[in-house]
């Protein structure tokens, strides 16, 4: 049986390894006084993260805050919005919550942010955009809305979300690490995957997932977007264990969110050539 002719030179650049997705980032850096709308700063980070990516593809786009308490679209602050490797993107995050984002903190005192302080990636891990549960009671929980537009519709992607706060007194207290908790949501706001916190733990140079890091995986609907939630980690009400550093296991008023890479999931190259053999077969059985 002759092979198919769609087929013919397809198989080798499979067998020659998966294509390199695109990474897009964001680095959530201070507020320039007077220049809300600059990208250009030396506290936006260079370099790679945790996603897997080229050693070349150091790129990050720089969102800063549009007003004292919103950071409400990077499309509006960082302009254009480029890919890692420095192409252009139609890729963009929205976050919005009825709570307000507060102050963008900036400590970079030993001790104080785990990574924050260890060279590469200081202007990475320590600066970010802070999610305040308003002055309410220790307790509350304050939620973010989030969302990526210019997605591949039905494409699959890799969603990091960077969360080290500021960990303030040795002793630890209701603000310690400012860890959070991420999931993705439908367009009405409902979890629909399983929700995942960071943590922290002495600085060792690093990114570790579950600790600076959190990964959830989803799929861009007919419109071309992910929604997400972030929220501050209240233990017993929204998690079950605080993995900030205090005695107590308290839970914290605060949320930090550093920065953010986006990935397009893409099969790798036996998967998709055991798809297409299987695909082959069934059209070479219906021309018989």
């Amino acid at each position: 049986m002759k092979p198919l002719p769609f087929l013919a030179g397809t198989t080798l650049a499979w067998l020659s390894g998966p294509a390199m997705a695109a990474v897009v980032n964001f680095d959530f850096n201070l507020r320039l006084p007077g220049d809300d709308n600059s990208n250009v700063a030396t506290d936006t980070y260079e370099g790679l993260g945790a996603a897997p990516d080229s050693a070349s593809n150091t790129h990050w786009n720089s969102v800063r805050r549009t007003s004292s308490t919103n950071v409400s679209s990077a499309s509006g602050i960082n302009s254009p919005i480029l890919d890692s490797a420095g192409l252009s993107t139609t890729v963009d995050v929205h976050i919005t919550t009825t709570l307000g984002l507060a102050g963008i903190g900036h400590e970079r005192s030993v001790g104080m942010q785990e990574l924050g302080t260890a060279g590469a990636y200081t202007n990475l891990m320590g600066d970010f955009i802070q999610l305040d549960a308003a002055g309410v009671d220790t307790g509350a929980v304050a939620t973010a809305n989030g969302l990526f537009d210019g997605l591949i519709i039905g494409a699959v992607y890799d969603i990091y979300f960077y969360c080290q706060g500021e960990l303030y007194g040795a002793g630890g207290n209701i603000n310690s690490g400012q860890n959070g908790l991420f999931a993705i949501t439908d367009s009405a706001g409902t979890v629909t995957g399983t929700p995942e916190q960071t943590g922290w733990s002495p600085s060792n140079g690093v990114f570790t997932e579950g600790v600076e890091y959190v990964k959830l995986t989803a799929t861009a609907d007919n419109s071309g977007r992910i929604f997400f939630i972030w929220q501050n980690v209240v233990a017993g009400v929204n998690v079950a264990t605080d993995f900030a550093p205090d005695a107590t296991g308290g839970s914290t008023d605060y949320s930090a969110l550093n920065g953010i890479q986006i990935v397009q999931v893409v099969p790798e190259a036996s998967s998709a050539l055991l798809g297409m053999l299987g695909l082959t077969g069934l059209l070479a059985r219906r021309r018989r």
